[in-house]
């Protein structure tokens, strides 16, 4: 088993979302394997998640400390990288401020570790809003860069632990990308011969909400995935790009105030439609709603 010297960094970005982020770092504190530290990293100066980790510092055995900055744009890229650089652990596990972890996630990474000899251990989802819960992406072992440059294979910022030597290797997240950010990591660490392993199991619960998620259809999020195609180019095919394209236009049209802006984004949305798109639409289709459950134990 992975000793306690060598143990986990858990690093958890944040931008003035305390309340999100008590939660967030409670169910890092109550795993069966704690780690060593918990950095929290907020790229604004909030009083509230300063009076936050304040409280939380005071009732935990494990240390948890609070790195503000704001002297660049900020974004959980770079957060991620700044706590990644300021952690002692030889493993860096990373959580966003608005998911939480099942009390094993840590264990189970480690187990990964140890039987696979693993870079990166990543773990199943589980979506929640409220009481409501759904299954998540399950990655697939075995995948190659090719099978993820132009789609996320099932990798979120708070479901991938990294061997920091591996991290460091790949230069962490890019800064540039708010959106993708996951996805480029994980395909430049392929790319790279890194392994990964993955742990079959739903212990990682992503929060859907409407408090600044770029995950919904905002100008940001096609602005950022247009970054990303611009960035891999060379790596997607033409089949790539045009998926890409189409979930561009399809969010700008989404997103757009103007009635002439939406009419155009919608023509260009259905002159990149493929049918592999039509097939995930219907997929998605058939799951949109989350079924409700009376009581959901996430930690």
């Amino acid at each position: 088993m992975i000793a306690a010297e060598h143990g986990f960094s858990c690093v958890i970005p944040t931008h003035r979302r305390a309340d999100f982020l008590v939660e967030a770092v409670e169910s890092v504190l109550r795993q069966s394997l704690l780690p060593i530290e918990v950095i929290v990293v907020s790229d604004t100066v909030d009083g509230e998640t300063e009076e936050a980790c304040r409280r939380l510092s005071e009732s935990s055995a494990v240390p948890v400390q609070l790195l503000v900055y704001a002297d660049t744009p900020g974004g959980a890229s770079e957060s991620r990288n700044r706590g990644a650089r300021a952690a002692s652990g030889e493993y860096l596990a990373f959580l966003d401020d608005d998911d939480t972890w099942g009390p094993d996630y840590l264990q189970d990474a480690a187990a990964a570790f140890e039987s696979r000899q693993a870079d990166v251990v990543v773990t199943w989802i589980s979506m929640f809003r409220g009481e409501q819960l759904k299954d998540g992406p399950a990655i697939r072992d075995g995948l190659s860069p090719r099978d993820v440059v132009a789609v996320n294979a099932g990798t979120i910022g708070s479901n991938m632990v990294v061997r920091r030597s591996a991290f460091e290797a790949v230069g962490g997240f890019d800064p540039a990308l708010r959106m993708k950010n996951d996805t480029d990591f994980f395909y430049r660490f392929l790319k790279a011969g890194h392994r990964y392993a993955v742990v079959q199991k739903r212990s990682v619960f992503q929060r859907k909400h409407e408090s600044g998620q770029l995950t919904g259809h905002s100008g940001a999020r096609a602005d950022h995935t247009e970054r990303y195609l611009e960035k891999h180019r060379a790596d997607l095919t033409a089949a790539d790009r045009r998926q890409l394209r189409f979930v561009i236009h399809r969010i700008r049209r989404n997103s757009s105030s103007s009635r002439p802006a939406r009419a155009y984004h919608l023509a260009m949305s259905l002159l990149h439609y493929s049918p592999q798109q039509y097939l995930k639409d219907k997929a998605n289709r058939n799951d949109r709603d989350f079924f409700t459950v009376p009581s959901i134990e996430r930690d």
